[in-house]
């Protein structure tokens, strides 16, 4: 009997919680410090939301295609619905070499009801036979550049200005109005750039002052994955093996940027200055409306690339 008894105290005991100590262990909803509330550390802003700059019922002229994939991915993109024109300055036997996947766009254009052209100089429209009767509401230059190999930085900066600056003085003629927007919006000019050395000194906003006629109603970040089909392809070609794929060497640094400019009433009256905050009718900016950065002096130094 005393060893049950002696066994039925045990295990009771064993039932029972742990008396704690309450001088060195406190009850810790009476004496412990509330947790701090975690905090979310952010690193970088959130970018603004990328910017689409073409809608239906555009009219489009792009010049300087290369393989044709933009005008293609903005057909897609637009489900057809735009009345586009895109022209390279090459024959087409130049591009059909340079650009081995250029036929599949090229095909796919013509199959959405666009209109692809050949040897058209972007620098002079007024040539164009097409552009005496047609007027675009987007007219679009992507990655200019004058693909001349030329490894002294001034001179290539030079340049790529002077081209810049001719296709804006021929383009902004051939500009019109959306031809259904209510209230009208007014016709823009694309162009869109790398960013950083040697492209920031290209100023492109400068090129625009100097035709006497155009501002720059808007500039945005360039967001190549808004474009599916789209693949940047460089001047000088493509060749498998060398050649960046997709669209890797146009965003390996800082994003690309776009402009928009549109042509300016004052300015093309000669009344002097905009007003402080005129936009010529434009829309309201969607991003800064400079690229990132202090401008930089012109100078010689490293080499640009050799071609875009």
């Amino acid at each position: 009997m005393g060893n049950k008894k002696l066994k039925d105290t045990l295990q009771l005991k064993l039932r029972q919680p742990p008396i704690h100590n309450q001088k060195h262990h406190p009850h810790p909803q009476q004496h412990a410090k509330p947790a701090k509330p975690t905090q979310t550390r952010h690193h970088h802003q959130p970018r603004r939301p990328p910017v689409m700059p073409f809608v239906e019922w555009d009219t489009i002229l792009f010049v300087g295609e290369g393989n044709f994939s933009f005008a293609h991915a903005v057909l897609e993109k637009l489900h057809a619905a735009c009345d586009v024109t895109a022209t390279s300055y090459d024959s087409e036997h130049t591009v059909r070499e340079k650009y081995p996947d250029a036929a599949t766009h090229i095909d796919a254009i013509r199959d959405l009801g666009g209109d692809v052209q050949w040897s058209v100089d972007a620098t002079a429209l007024e040539k164009w036979k097409a552009g005496r009767t047609k007027r675009f509401s987007k007219i679009v230059f992507n990655f200019p550049h004058v693909g001349a190999g030329l490894k002294d930085k001034l001179r290539n900066i030079d340049a790529n200005q002077s081209l810049i600056h001719a296709f804006l003085l021929s383009a902004c003629t051939l500009l019109a109005p959306h031809p259904t927007a209510s209230p009208p919006t007014p016709g823009e000019i694309l162009i869109t750039l790398k960013t950083g050395d040697p492209y920031d000194l290209w100023d492109v906003k400068a090129q625009a002052r100097r035709t006497g006629v155009l501002a720059c109603a808007r500039s945005f970040e360039f967001v190549p994955s808004l474009y599916p089909e789209y693949s940047h392809r460089r001047t000088i070609g493509y060749a498998q093996g060398r050649s960046a794929d997709a669209n890797e060497e146009i965003v390996r640094r800082a994003p690309p940027r776009t402009w928009a400019f549109v042509v300016d009433l004052d300015l093309a009256k000669g009344t002097g200055k905009r007003k402080a905050g005129a936009r010529g009718g434009a829309a309201a900016a969607d991003d800064k409306d400079s690229a990132p950065g202090k401008r930089k002096k012109k100078r010689r130094g490293d080499d640009s690339e050799s071609d875009d």
